[in-house]
């Protein structure tokens, strides 16, 4: 956490490259709290890990439900009624999973369970314990942090497209989806899902279906050059 809050800049930048201004100061805000939640969910991902190993994994269900909940009442009232934007976004997320982590923790500690905790106890760290803990969980991580890295690598590669490309992919999506098209579809989503969508709009849609089929042709026939 201290080194992420430590070195948001350089990270943002290296994710998110020459982005606005605005889109870099919300980054950088909405990154500074959330990141503040990251021992939280650690603990939280700990604790359901442990319900689900006694067998217990409804309960770890039940409190990620209540917690998407809340997090989604929460940017419901802190965006819209606030009017705190990525700000009141982050603190929900913050919250909720907070909420979350203090739950499953006192559930944790009431007995009846085949392994539980005591809040208050002194705490004894259990030395050969952690090195089999890390001997597994290091690779483990190591290898999801691959998987997070290719996504991080798609994102960076889409952030090159400018705001204004990756909100119109954002807007198209509802029209994609209403047809029944997949997200992966390829050409279907520009003959098909645009020809719908401009169809749909009736005299207007005609025109601007013509100037964006137009466009499309100009791409690419000079995409087309630029490899000869």
């Amino acid at each position: 956490m201290v080194l992420c809050i430590g070195f948001r800049d350089p990270l943002l930048r290296l994710i998110f490259g020459n982005v606005e201004a605005d889109v870099m100061r919300a980054s950088r805000s909405y990154f500074l709290i959330t990141a503040l939640s990251f021992p939280v969910l650690a603990v939280y991902n700990a604790c359901a890990a442990v319900f689900r190993a006694i067998g217990n994994s409804k309960i770890s269900m039940q409190v990620s439900l209540a917690s998407n909940l809340l997090n989604i009442a929460g940017n419901a009232l802190l965006i819209y009624v606030f009017k705190w934007g990525v700000t009141g976004a982050a603190l929900s997320t913050l919250f909720a999973r907070a909420f979350a982590m203090v739950f499953l923790l006192v559930k944790l500690s009431m007995p009846g369970h085949v392994l539980t905790t005591k809040l208050f106890a002194p705490f004894k760290p259990d030395r050969n314990l952690i090195w089999q803990i890390l001997y597994i969980g290091i690779p483990s991580g190591i290898e999801n942090g691959m998987f997070h890295l290719g996504r991080l690598l798609v994102v960076r590669i889409v952030t090159l497209f400018g705001t204004a490309a990756i909100l119109a992919g954002v807007a198209i999506f509802p029209a994609v989806f209403a047809q029944g098209q997949s997200p992966n579809a390829g050409p279907g989503l520009l003959f098909i899902t645009m020809h719908n969508t401009f169809t749909s709009m009736g005299f207007a849609g005609n025109i601007v279906g013509a100037l964006f089929y137009l466009l499309v042709i100009f791409a690419g026939v000079s995409s087309a050059i630029s490899l000869m």
